[in-house]
């Protein structure tokens, strides 16, 4: 039989009642397995060669059963998951690893986080079907899937959770100095050339001057999305979202402002540079 499936074993046997059964594996008993026929769990590579028995017995003494031996076809096995990296917010977004385990016409597999099986509060929790609930706490974190056909099989993705509230401001924060020291996704071992580069590209309507924002946890088209808000030359403020790379909510205007207006507006999210923080007389509407 294949890797991934239950084996059935039944026992005929006759005799005066009552009778009872004790089914045992590789001589030793199996808790629970007391009826005439027994149904493994969902069988191994380990469990290749397992040889089953069962003992039947009634008040005038007991008999044991033939052996059985359980013999799986062989893969070979191999693992593979998806996505090999990600990046959420704490708390508030989930993400969707799948694994594929080739040989395994089951393609089952178990979940950990950092070598936590399931995964913990502190780490963040995973379910049997591969969806990641990140921690209340920034970090990084190893998803490690393991195949059930056979355990030797492997694979492991890498997610790092930002406990970031935003980029809200110019340059990041009030000191207008640029530093990010809650950084998780964007590290030496990340941004290389064959994992780090476009994914894709939103148009705009104009020039953008200001730096862009980055807003987390909105509520966007029924889910919590992360997005990036560019003001432009033309008086928009345009954001943009992706899903599994792909770009959504792009180049969609959602609102006007004057960016050449005398006195500055006061907005419900976070406000474009002005001419006058890039030092420079030239910016002007193109509306």
């Amino acid at each position: 039989m294949a890797v991934g499936q239950t084996a059935t074993f039944t026992a005929a046997a006759k005799g005066d009642a009552p009778l009872t059964y004790q089914w045992q594996k590789n001589g030793s008993a199996i808790t629970g397995a007391t009826s005439a026929s027994y149904t493994t769990p969902v069988v191994a590579m380990s469990d290749d060669g397992s040889i089953f028995k069962v003992v039947v017995s009634n008040p005038a003494g007991s008999v044991s059963s033939n052996p059985a031996t359980l013999r799986l076809t062989t893969g070979p096995f191999s693992l593979n998951i998806s996505p090999k990296r990600a990046a959420v917010a704490m708390t508030a977004q989930t993400q969707q690893f799948t694994a594929t385990v080739s040989g395994d016409p089951q393609n089952l597999a178990i979940w950990s986080v950092d070598g936590t099986a399931g995964g913990n509060v502190t780490v963040g929790t995973i379910s049997s079907g591969g969806l990641y609930t990140p921690p209340s706490t920034g970090g990084t974190h190893t998803i490690t899937a393991t195949s059930v056909a056979d355990t030797s099989q492997t694979a492991t993705a890498t997610i790092a959770v930002t406990d970031l509230l935003g980029v809200l401001t110019y340059h990041n924060n009030l000191a207008r100095d640029g530093t990010n020291t809650q950084e998780y996704g964007l590290t030496s071992s990340t941004v290389k050339m064959v994992t780090f580069g476009k994914l894709f590209s939103c148009p705009v309507d104009g020039s953008v001057y200001a730096q862009p924002l980055w807003v987390p946890n909105l509520t966007l088209n029924g889910g919590k999305q992360n997005a990036v808000f560019a003001a432009t030359a033309h008086d928009s403020v345009m954001p943009s979202t992706r899903t599994r790379g792909r770009a959504k909510n792009c180049g969609m205007p959602i609102c006007w402002i004057r960016l050449t207006a005398l006195s500055r507006v006061r907005l419900p999210f976070p406000t474009a540079t002005w001419a006058t923080d890039l030092r420079t007389s030239s910016l002007k509407s193109e509306s």
